[in-house]
């Protein structure tokens, strides 16, 4: 269910690097926003278009040019509100913050008063990105003083596909954040741990039986690095999850993977299925 296809189900996914790089989840929600725009798709051609025997051809989603020739984003505040499911005094503080730390360039839109045009901006995302992973695709494409007057756009450039598409991070499902009452850190720490339990090819990572059930033992420490979140905001958002919303079940239990931990204890978490399940079937779309 959490899995489908549709990228309205299965939610945005957020690369770990983008937290140390914006502060926030919703200022990471809205950063992967705008990149999703910028990345090629494959699109239906306009008749006048047309090649014979060609109906499709990649191309960005953002689709407004300038009189340069730069791509721009053209949305409302409201409208990526709804997107990352967060208010929209919210994306409008990420909007400012992302310009202000360089990663993103805001104009005025050319839809009405309430439209903005946005673009990414290459190679301040490239620092980020590589401050954070050490990749060195971003180095050798946009960081390298040799290679600064060649730098690609960020459109279909290697570091982009590095950045959000194969570097470490989470998909944050649309269900959970409507779940969790549009709490984007719970439902990312969640949707990490869910994965454990199943991902899209069906593989679970999970592996410890205890009282009939399958747990993930797995300690604050380690998914404070997963997460890219402070121990402590780890601490509170498991804390939130098992005992406010109970859609998580934890224990403290022995973990053994080899003879040097035999007497070692860490924390165990697994799905509380019949909670979540509930929670998330209130807020599944309307079949047609």
């Amino acid at each position: 269910m959490l899995y489908e296809a549709d990228r309205a189900v299965a939610g945005r996914f957020i690369p770990a690097w983008t937290l140390p790089a914006t502060g926030t989840e919703a200022r990471a929600a809205a950063l992967c926003e705008v990149n999703w725009w910028f990345e090629l798709a494959f699109v239906e051609q306009r008749k006048r278009e047309e090649v014979t025997g060609v109906n499709f051809r990649r191309r960005a989603r953002a689709r407004v040019y300038d009189d340069d020739g730069y791509q721009w984003l053209v949305m409302s505040v409201r409208r990526l509100a709804e997107r990352i499911m967060t208010p929209k005094s919210t994306a409008n503080d990420a909007l400012a913050d992302l310009e202000s730390k360089g990663l993103i360039t805001i104009t005025q839109g050319d839809a009405g008063k309430d439209s903005l045009a946005i673009r990414p901006c290459a190679r301040p995302l490239a620092e980020a990105f590589f401050k954070a992973t050490d990749d060195p695709t971003a180095y050798s494409e946009y960081l390298d003083p040799s290679t600064a007057e060649v730098s690609p756009g960020w459109t279909d450039s290697r570091t982009q596909a590095a950045a959000f598409h194969t570097s470490n991070g989470t998909t944050v499902h649309d269900l959970l954040v409507a779940a969790l009452d549009g709490d984007l850190w719970l439902a990312r720490l969640l949707s990490q741990i869910l994965w454990y339990f199943g991902d899209r090819l069906g593989k679970c990572r999970a592996k410890i039986i205890m009282n009939g059930h399958l747990w993930l033992a797995k300690s604050h420490a380690a998914l404070s690095r997963e997460m890219s979140k402070s121990l402590e905001s780890v601490r509170r958002g498991l804390d939130a999850l098992v005992e406010e919303y109970g859609v998580l079940a934890r224990c403290i239990a022995p973990y053994r993977p080899n003879a040097q931990w035999e007497h070692s204890s860490t924390t165990h978490l697994r799905p509380n299925l019949p909670v979540l399940l509930e929670r998330v079937k209130h807020h599944l779309p309307d079949e047609a």
